[in-house]
C-alpha cells in the first residue's frame, strides 16, 4: 500500500516554485536539480518516488532519474489551484 499524505509541505509555496522554474518545458532535471529548484532535498524525491507521492520522473536507466520540467509543472497545479490561504 502507498502512502500519500494529503498535503505535502511544497502545496505551501508551489506557485512559487512553478514561477521559479526558468527553462523548457521539456527539459529533463536529475534529482538534485529538482531538490535545488523546489529547495528541500534530494531525499524528499527519493521518498516520494518510492511511496508514490513525488512528482513524475523518467527512469532512463536502472540507477538514472530525470524529471521533464513541463510534467512537474503540470504536477504542481493542483496545488496552486486548491490551495486554502492560511486562517
Amino acid at each position: 500500500m502507498n502512502y500519500k499524505p494529503r498535503h505535502h509541505h511544497i502545496d505551501a509555496y508551489a506557485r512559487a516554485i512553478s514561477d521559479s522554474g526558468v527553462g523548457s518545458d521539456d527539459e529533463m532535471l536529475s534529482t538534485p536539480e529538482m531538490a535545488t529548484w523546489f529547495r528541500c532535498s534530494t531525499q524528499w524525491f527519493e521518498i516520494g518516488r518510492s511511496k508514490g507521492y513525488g512528482p513524475p520522473f523518467v527512469r532512463l536507466a536502472p540507477q538514472v532519474i530525470r524529471y521533464k520540467r513541463g510534467d512537474v509543472k503540470a504536477w504542481l497545479l493542483p496545488s496552486v489551484s486548491t490551495r486554502q490561504p492560511p486562517s
